[in-house]
């Protein structure tokens, strides 16, 4: 089964610093996640991915198999579920 995101070897740096190093995960429909850390390890930032609020510097973000930045932003937000 695909999965409903999938982020493979994800990298954000801002302003020199490495916000998130290669992160890599795969986020079911149907099950819950919990996203925990200290202020500041890039919580927020990962979150933000998800939706192409935030841009990846290296790696790329899946939706449903497909590569997010080859969907149309607008009908790739309205497809989420809530």
């Amino acid at each position: 089964m695909t999965p409903l995101f999938q982020i493979d070897s994800v990298s954000i740096i801002r302003q020199k610093k490495m916000i998130l190093n290669r992160i890599s995960a795969k986020i079911e429909r149907g099950i819950s996640y919990a996203i925990v850390g200290p202020s500041g390890s890039g919580k927020t930032t990962l979150l933000r991915l998800f939706n192409l609020m935030s841009i990846p510097d290296e790696g790329s973000i899946r939706f449903r198999g497909k590569d997010l930045f080859d969907l149309p932003l607008t009908e790739f937000r309205r497809s989420i579920p809530v």
